[in-house]
């Protein structure tokens, strides 16, 4: 899809997905470096009105350390999520998850090379502690290039559904890529499940990921949310996709997609 220069009218989003780091560093990226607010802001233009985001650590990358994290100069509507880093949550992660800056914690799979039973282990022990100190869970479900089989869906499924049994709200980063309609049709109204399309939209364009995530928006969906996943990708990068949800929507689906669903979803409540 053609890049635009500028939104052609005002939209208001919610960043339901994206990642500044301590030191400014993402792995060995040269766009949209370096990885702080500046630079996130820089790919504005003045018809991207922001309402708020999530902030979300990443193990391993730019330095990351929970205190460092927390301690990020971050805008007054920027909601932290902390980074898993090993096999369990030392006392001191659950210390820090308790932070009042702190809307939750996110397990990033491939970062930490997990394989799909530690995965679903660690998950466990993190929405555990998550149901104890109220707060939110998130795990990337980005599967790769392709679909995942029948018996993976299955098994990264308990992970949802123990969230949902603990009464824990999960956001699935990246929307389960490929597999988004084979976790939607289960979770399609669950109140306890949100799909990030950060990052999916763009990658699986082509295989007309868009025309689902449309299709279950027209229908009133309000678990499905827009996130850009700085800086894999900018707010620039993603104008002509949201001038398209735009065009196609109605009003009311639109804004449920740019912001609506995920403040419904995280019960926004402005800080002091």
């Amino acid at each position: 899809m053609d890049l635009m220069q500028k939104m052609l009218s005002p939209i208001q989003i919610f960043d339901s997905n994206m990642h500044v780091t301590v030191n400014g560093v993402f792995k060995d990226y040269q766009y949209n470096m370096p990885a702080n607010f500046n630079t996130y802001f820089s790919k504005f233009d003045e018809n991207i009105i922001l309402r708020g985001l999530l902030h979300v650590g990443i193990s391993g990358i730019g330095g990351y350390e929970d205190k460092k994290f927390i301690e990020i100069s971050s805008p007054k509507n920027a909601y932290k999520f902390l980074a898993i880093e090993d096999k369990s949550l030392t006392n001191e992660k659950k210390n820090y998850l308790q932070n009042k800056n702190v809307l939750g914690i996110k397990l990033h799979p491939k970062s930490l090379g997990l394989k799909l039973e530690d995965t679903i282990q660690i998950s466990y022990e993190a929405i555990l502690a998550c149901s104890e100190f109220h707060k939110f869970f998130g795990i990337c479900s980005y599967f790769g290039d392709k679909s995942i089989s029948k018996d993976e869906i299955n098994s990264f499924k308990k992970i949802i559904d123990f969230a949902i049994s603990h009464k824990v709200k999960i956001i699935l980063f990246h929307a389960c890529g490929l597999n988004f309609l084979d976790f939607y049709n289960s979770y399609r109204d669950n109140p306890y499940v949100f799909f990030d399309t950060s990052f999916s939209l763009i990658r699986f364009y082509d295989s007309s990921i868009q025309d689902l995530y449309l299709k279950e928006l027209d229908d009133g969906a309000t678990n499905i949310g827009f996130g850009t996943d700085f800086p894999d990708h900018s707010i620039k990068d993603y104008f002509p996709y949201i001038e398209e949800f735009k065009q196609i929507l109605t009003n009311k689906a639109f804004k449920r997609f740019t912001y609506k669903n995920i403040e419904d979803f995280i019960c926004l409540i402005p800080k002091n």
